[in-house]
């Protein structure tokens, strides 16, 4: 037994060393093994998504096929759809799919989609659904318009229900789109008994991140009343609904849309608001309180409560007080909720055909309307229809010191539950059931009736101001003038009065008739019409129309005739044949009869008129009220023109016509004639041309004998100038002055050409010019000394003196004097003269010394430029190219003489003997060395530098002649330089690197040039160390890999069965006994 035991225990151990890691592994990375390994479906709930929320452990779930593809599993447990499934209800039976037990939906990346709703969860039940494929998705909520009229949703969550979405999409086809509010994608409801549902959002979206939706697609979540939404995770894509005292915890849910939270002190916030927001989404209070404006119905929210018009004003603005829903006792009541709606010159437009009532607050809020200042709520467009202006459920409080019109197209002006009263009894209340309210009486704030079926009705004071509308300055009497409201929209008063525009009026097409006497205020409203062409208001005297507002302006009208008055109002449009007098502002519109007044003509209203002179003077635009006529400005002048008139578009303008546009007037001009007087002044008549301005004109040839044409005194036109005018013919003689230039006896009177130093003088020379002219007389003489020959060309650019007496030239120089004559008609000519030399040195012998006795031939130099004749003893030699020659050896002194071309001398006598020779060379200790003649009586001798041998870098060169030491030593000339290579130190022995060393100067370089010079012991490299033993193990160069987790699992398991199985083992043993 004992050894079966043994053998089963190390059969275990060695299957255990053969099993792979992944097995140990899978479990710990939160996949289930028997997924892995069976290939069922199995996971998580939350398809494995990060812990979130209160999800924060991970349980492996098998789930259950499910086959259908119409059709939902009803018992509790998890499923997951093998197919898309497709769920089509008879709307008009219902019977729609309901989790009624604890029911898990795996998508699996698959589609359920409905023509109503798509999944319910039902009462005391939980649905949970999941998505591991990652594309599943829920589409619900077709448009139904049978007798079933319930609002349609793609998942419905019934009270006392729990919903909990980790993955996949919820969405609502686009048949169920565009309910605005009425459909929702996802919606809560509350059970009386069980209370609201719980929506748990672990994941998954609601909507797509492809489309981000609007209201008026549908809401896409609505938590409503005592139902908790639990934002843990996940995507909206559209707007969010939390109605009233729904609970909410917010975390980690990203929100595409604002996300809106009914104000009142019954919100449940488990956690903080919500902060993770996709682009300008954000969290949006909303206030029980819808107002119509134009035809957009506005959920008061605190985006848009200041500024309730949305036009930037803050005309109209909503105030919620947080604290009226507390009692005395600080406990909550939703019955005491209030608000208040200011009105601050605030006008309300509304779309007449719009389903909606005007101003509708909520049946638990009470409502306090604050007038200040002048406002106004009237209809915009469209047939009446059923509502109200004003409606609600608790009171109504009307309040301040301003005024109301209210025009209605509704069934009922006023309904307001709890009735209306006013802060002030001194309010006044006018009603009409006429919508020109021309009959309106004076209503008590009780009657219910009249203010309900009130077409017309106003809150406040009378309209009272003067005839001005108070905008006239101090030279203007202001009275005051009670005004009668008009409220009509499409008509004037037919009766005379003063009536103020509660609207905008907007005439039919055709011939209105004002009477005399009537005045209206606009009040900031506007008289309009549907065709400015074809209506026309006639007036049978005056008609004066004023605005208190400064707002209001009249267009798009015809006057046809009588006096309109404008006080503070604003003409846009319009046209006006009548006489009007302007004490406004007009912007616009056409004027054919008399304006006056002192009112503003904005730049618009006006037309540009544009003068082009066509080449004269400038002259300025000037505007005009369009329809007015023009003033001719001042004549205009243009050179060499007469002004004749204006034209427009090639046609004379006569400034009678009304400007109606923007016009360029072009000036018409009549060319003048003129006179040239040409004066020859060659003793001829006058000649005489006549032209008009601007005409080519010609300057006359003219003569005059003995002088040359040089122009006129004043510029000639090539056109005839704008002017008669003379001018006069010029002249000069053309004659070049003459002269001579004179020394001693030579002179010169031309400029030559051919310059050549062939004139010598020993001394100072005097130079005299003269200079003659037959015409002008000569201006200038001027002279120039110079070196070398000039041209003309050159003689132009350089400086003269001025000739004022005979001058002298030095000697020992050479001259070229150039002369410069200037006539005073501007001729000018150069004479010089010929090359002249001054030369008073003697010619300069030299390789000889006079007197001296030479024991060979010697070479003689003779320094003169310009020799004449050399000669010895009388016999003339030829000088070589370097002006020398040879003195041969001769019997007797020798006689050398040298005449230069100037008669200056220079004489030396000398004696050569022949057949004298020189002895050895003598060093004189400095460097040089000298030789004697040695022929007796002969004191001859050479001296030249020591030269040959070569120094080293210890001795001096040797001369190779006088056999001396001279010079210094060469440190560089190092004779026997040894080269010793690199010895390697070792442990024993020192080394040494690599240099020379000179045996005759005994140094050490680190260069075979001897260029670095080193010591002996920069030489020599040190011993090495001993070595010392190395203890370091050696490691394996393949053990490079940590054991796995899941291998080193395995080796501790086997280690200690391994251990457990010898223990046994030695146990089994049997025991020997000891022998004795």
């Amino acid at each position: 037994m004992k050894k079966r035991i043994l053998s089963i225990l190390l059969t275990l151990c060695i299957i255990l060393c053969f099993v792979p890691t992944g097995t140990f592994a899978a479990y710990e990375s939160g996949i289930s093994s028997y997924e892995a390994n069976s290939g069922e479906h199995t996971h998580c709930i939350c398809s494995g998504a990060a812990n979130i929320g209160d999800h924060t452990q991970h349980t492996d779930t098998y789930w259950t096929p499910w086959t259908s593809t119409d059709s939902l599993p009803t018992k509790a447990g998890s499923y997951y759809l093998m197919n898309n499934i497709t769920l089509t209800y008879d709307l008009d039976r219902g019977g729609f799919w309901t989790a009624n037990e604890n029911i898990n939906i795996c998508l699996n990346g698959k589609t359920i989609s409905s023509n109503a709703y798509a999944l319910r969860s039902g009462k005391s039940a939980a649905l949970s659904v999941t998505d591991c494929g990652g594309s599943g998705k829920i589409i619900g909520g077709n448009i139904y318009t049978g007798s079933w009229t319930n609002i349609i949703s793609s998942v419905i969550c019934e009270g006392g229900s729990v919903f909990n979405l980790y993955g996949g999409a919820i969405l609502m086809n686009e048949e169920g789109k565009g309910q605005g509010m009425g459909n929702k994608i996802v919606a809560m409801y509350r059970d009386i008994d069980l209370g609201g549902a719980e929506f748990n959002m672990y994941g998954g979206s609601i909507g797509e991140s492809s489309h981000i939706g609007t209201e008026d697609e549908c809401r896409y979540l609505e938590v409503n009343s005592y139902s908790r939404f639990n934002a843990y995770g996940g995507a909206i894509y559209g707007p969010a609904y939390l109605g009233l005292r729904a609970k909410i915890n917010f975390g980690n849910t990203a929100f595409a849309v604002d996300v809106r939270y009914r104000r009142d002190y019954s919100s449940d916030f488990s956690g903080t608001e919500p902060t993770n927001f996709i682009g300008d989404a954000r969290m949006v209070w909303e206030y029980p309180f819808f107002i119509l404006v134009g035809d957009t119905r506005v959920r008061i929210d605190d985006r848009n409560k200041d500024d309730i018009l949305g036009d930037g004003s803050g005309s109209l603005k909503y105030e919620f007080d947080e604290n009226s829903q507390i009692d005395d006792n600080g406990n909550f009541d939703e019955e005491k909720g209030h608000g208040t709606l200011t009105f601050n010159n605030a006008k309300l437009v509304y779309a007449a055909d719009s389903k909606y009532n005007v101003i509708d607050f909520d049946r638990y809020f009470s409502l306090d309307i604050v007038l200040k200042g002048k406002n106004a709520i009237v209809p915009d467009k469209g047939d009446a229809k059923d509502g109200s202006v004003i409606t609600g459920r608790k009171k109504l409080t009307i309040k301040g010191d301003g005024s109301l019109d209210i025009i209605s197209k509704r069934r009922e002006c006023i309904g307001v539950t709890y009735g209306v009263s006013l802060d002030d009894e001194n309010i006044t209340i006018l009603t009409s059931t006429n919508q020109d309210g021309t009959d309106a009486v004076k209503t008590d704030i009780g009657d219910g009736g009249a203010l309900s079926a009130a077409k017309y009705l106003r809150i406040g004071a009378a309209h009272t101001h003067c005839i001005c509308g108070n905008n006239a300055d101090g030279n203007h009497s202001h009275t005051d003038t009670v005004w009668t409201p008009w409220a009509s929209a499409d008509t004037l008063p037919s009766a005379a009065g003063s009536y103020y525009l509660v609207d905008n009026v907007t005439l039919p097409t055709g011939d209105i008739t004002i009477p005399d006497g009537v005045t209206i205020c606009l009040n900031g409203n506007s008289i309009r019409s549907k065709d400015a062409d074809n209506t026309k208001i006639k007036l049978n005297g005056s008609f004066c129309i004023t605005d208190c507002e400064t707002t209001g302006f009249l267009g798009d009208i015809t006057q046809s005739d009588g006096k309109l008055t404008v006080w503070g109002a604003e003409i846009k449009s319009g046209t006006f044949n009548g006489e009007v007098e302007n004490n406004g502002r007009i912007t616009g519109g056409i004027f054919y009869g008399k304006v006056s007044g002192g009112g503003i003509i904005e730049e618009s209203a006006k037309r540009r008129v544009s003068f082009d002179s066509n080449g004269g003077g400038k002259v300025g635009k000037i505007k005009v009220l369009r329809g007015q006529r023009a003033t001719a400005p001042a004549v205009p002048k243009k050179l060499g023109y007469t002004f004749s008139f204006w034209l427009k578009d090639g046609a004379q303008y006569g400034f009678e016509a009304p400007v109606l546009d923007d016009i360029v007037l072009t000036a018409k001009w009549n060319v003048n004639r003129y006179t040239i007087t040409v004066k020859p002044e060659n003793g001829e008549n006058d000649i005489v041309i006549t032209e008009n301005y601007g005409a080519a004109v010609t300057a006359p040839p003219l003569t005059r004998s003995g002088y040359e044409f040089i122009g006129w005194d004043t510029e000639f036109p090539t056109t005839m100038p704008a002017e008669n005018i003379t001018i006069k013919a010029k002249w000069h003689d053309t004659e070049k002055p003459t002269g001579e230039i004179k020394i001693s006896e030579n002179s010169w009177k031309a400029f030559l050409n051919n310059i050549t130093f062939g004139l010598f003088f020993k001394d100072t020379q005097t130079v005299t010019i003269t200079a003659a002219d037959n015409g002008s007389g000569i201006k200038t003489v001027e002279y120039l000394l110079s070196a070398k020959e000039l041209t003309k060309a050159e003689l132009d650019g350089m400086t003269f003196t001025a000739y004022t007496a005979p001058f002298g030239i030095d000697p020992d120089n050479e001259y070229i004097i150039y002369v410069r004559l200037t006539d005073k008609a501007g001729n000018m000519d150069y004479i010089c003269s010929d090359g002249i030399v001054l030369d008073g040195t003697s010619p300069v012998i030299t390789g000889i010394e006079n007197g001296k006795t030479y024991c060979e031939a010697q070479t003689v130099t003779i320094t003169e430029k310009y020799v004449d004749t050399v000669t010895v003893n009388g016999t003339e030699v030829t000088l070589d190219e370097n002006g020398s020659f040879t003195l041969a050896p001769a019997d007797g002194a020798q006689k050398i003489v040298v005449t230069d071309k100037a008669g200056n001398t220079a004489e030396m006598t000398v004696t050569v003997n022949d057949g004298h020779t020189f002895g050895e060379w003598t060093s004189n200790g400095d460097g040089t060395h000298t030789r004697q003649c040695t022929v007796d009586g002969c004191n001859g001798s050479e001296t030249n530098d020591c030269s040959g041998g070569k120094a080293t870098c210890t001795e001096k060169a040797v001369c190779d002649l006088c056999g001396e030491n001279y010079g210094e030593t060469d440190s560089d000339g190092h004779s026997d330089l040894e080269h010793i290579d690199a010895k390697a130190a070792t442990e024993d022995s020192e080394g040494n690197i690599e240099y020379w060393h000179c045996k005759v100067c005994g140094k050490y370089y680190a260069d075979a040039e001897a260029t670095k010079e080193i010591t002996d012991a920069d030489t020599v490299t040190k011993k090495l160390p001993p070595k010392t033993a190395d203890t370091t193990p050696v490691k394996d160069a393949s053990d490079t890999k940590a054991p796995g987790t899941g291998d080193g699992c395995v080796l501790m398991i086997c280690i200690a069965l391994m251990t457990v199985s010898t223990g046994t083992i030695i146990a089994l043993l049997p025991k020997r006994k000891k022998s004795s």
